[in-house]
């Protein structure tokens, strides 16, 4: 009998120290297929962010506490609101995309509240970036971009601002702020859409 729970001890403590062998707080994967994938959503309570198969998109931006009755069956859907995360990232004048990446992954980490996805593009770079719904400032995200060249490279981005069709009546306004130390570009976007408030 002792024998049989020194053995019983001994292989709960290998199953015990494999469960933590990686952090509880995240969960990844490598294994991305687009035609059965669904979106994680990182969320602060009111506005939330739903992941895409491909890189630098984002699938929805929606808001919480607005509801939309028009979208479809008559019943109060979440209002997608404007994707503001969508980006381009040039590598050698060439935009990368779903096809030019090698070694895709994608985490939610639950403590952090952040998404990431990190691939490889060829052997050129190795390319993360991760966003947040901010917690400080409700209607506010954030993406952070990591490249870290293999070799010399030359860079382009450029953010992409898309409204869904729901959104009626879209204007945007630019502007740019021109100082001797630095050029900020700022875009204002506006609209009307009946919506229904629940709170």
């Amino acid at each position: 009998m002792k024998r049989f729970l020194a053995i019983f001890a001994l292989v709960s403590m290998f199953s015990f120290s494999n469960l933590f062998s990686q952090d509880p707080w995240k969960i990844s994967t490598s294994s991305i297929n687009p035609s059965n994938y669904y979106g994680i959503t990182v969320a602060n309570g009111m506005i939330g962010i739903v992941s895409s198969p491909e890189p630098f998109k984002v699938k929805d931006v929606v808001l919480a506490g607005a509801y939309d009755q028009y979208g479809r069956g008559r019943v109060s859907n979440f209002l997608r609101s404007f994707n503001l995360l969508n980006m381009q990232l040039g590598i050698d004048g060439r935009n990368i995309g779903a096809a030019e990446v090698q070694n895709m992954k994608q985490e939610l980490d639950m403590q952090k509240a952040s998404f990431t996805c990190s691939f490889n593009y060829g052997d050129k770079a190795t390319v993360s970036y991760t966003y947040y719904s901010l917690r400080h400032l409700p209607f506010t995200v954030l993406m952070d971009v990591t490249v870290t060249a293999k070799k010399d490279i030359a860079l382009n981005s450029a953010s992409v601002m898309e409204a869904p069709d729901a959104l009626k009546d879209v204007q945007n306004y630019y502007n740019e702020i021109d100082r001797p130390h630095v050029t900020i570009s700022l875009l204002t976007s506006f609209l009307k859409h009946m919506v229904k408030n629940q709170g």
